[in-house]
């Protein structure tokens, strides 16, 4: 009875802690997939935005005319451009993250020129780098204007640091009116 009693034990105990384990298992997913869902809509309105727009200006948002077209085939964090639908210059840029980490970053958008931003990337979700290369702006060149955008990051739900996951996401734009 006695060695029953221990063998059922053992057997309550593993069942148990693989029991946890799922669970946990599961809440990481759930984590990271809410999180992902939000980058991924982030990015997603993003490149449809860029790709209809026209006016790439890559690199410093200190410009006054951040509607000039710039190239920057060395790469740049800050990008603007005119956006059709709405007849306004957005910006998108990088911002120090609230957590205060050295080399963490968030992603922000303005929809009036850099005059006010909103933030497009949740607090989980920390950007290490963003990087838009930019080519063919200038009018009358032989090449479409087009943007070869990457970031790189990981995602953190709040309060949980053992559910990190890194990523690296990459894109390239073109703009779909022709640059005649």
């Amino acid at each position: 009875l006695l060695v029953a009693s221990g063998i059922f034990a053992v057997v309550s105990f593993i069942g148990v802690s693989s029991t946890f384990a799922v669970v946990d298992a599961n809440r990481k997913a759930r984590a990271i997939s809410i999180v992902m869902s939000n980058l991924d809509f982030a990015l997603e309105e993003m490149v449809r935005s860029i790709r209809t727009g026209s006016d790439y200006h890559c690199g410093d948002e200190s410009a006054v005319l951040l509607t000039a077209p710039q190239d920057c085939s060395g790469g740049d964090s800050t990008f603007a451009f005119h956006e059709t639908r709405t007849n306004a210059t957005w910006v998108y840029r990088l911002v120090p993250h609230p957590s205060g980490e050295a080399g963490a970053w968030q992603l922000q958008k303005s929809k009036n020129a850099g005059v006010d931003f909103s933030d497009v990337t949740a607090p989980d979700l920390v950007v290490s780098n963003l990087t838009f290369y930019v080519t063919g702006t200038h009018p009358g060149d032989v090449e479409q204007p087009q943007v070869f955008m990457v970031l790189d990051g990981f995602v953190e739900p709040v309060g949980q640091p053992e559910f990190r996951a890194d990523f690296t996401l990459q894109s390239t734009i073109v703009q779909r009116v022709l640059d005649l």
